[in-house]
């Protein structure tokens, strides 16, 4: 499981009432980077991914999934040893009871690491 070993969710809060933001520590120590990559490790980009779902679920109090990514860009490589705190942005445009469709982005002061828009869907309990 990535959260709470690869990266820690600290201070969520909604900013207003469809933007969530919070603040993540990363592990710069995790056996990711290691092989992502030797030398010069940076975040997977699929784990970047992974943590605006589990911003998103913590936040709802729910556990969600990503159904659909519309818009991802890559546009800075996060390097772990150099940052370690990033802030997670995400703004609901379209929420139903079950979909919740996203804008979304990652940084760290003026450095931003991903853009994002797609849905995400609430799991079945």
């Amino acid at each position: 499981m990535l959260l709470n070993n690869l990266y820690v969710i600290n201070n969520l809060q909604y900013a207003e009432k469809y933007i969530i933001m919070a603040e993540i520590n990363i592990n710069e120590q995790d056996a990711i980077f290691k092989g992502h990559f030797p030398g010069k490790p940076i975040m997977p980009g699929v784990c970047l991914i992974n943590m605006l779902t589990d911003v998103l679920s913590e936040s709802k109090k729910s556990r969600y999934s990503l159904v659909s990514a519309d818009f991802v860009k890559f546009i800075t490589p996060l390097q772990p040893f150099i940052t370690n705190k990033v802030t997670i942005r995400i703004v609901t445009r379209l929420e139903t009871e079950n979909r919740i469709k996203a804008e979304a982005s990652i940084f760290f002061e003026n450095v931003i690491f991903l853009k994002f828009k797609g849905c995400f869907e609430a799991l079945k309990r």
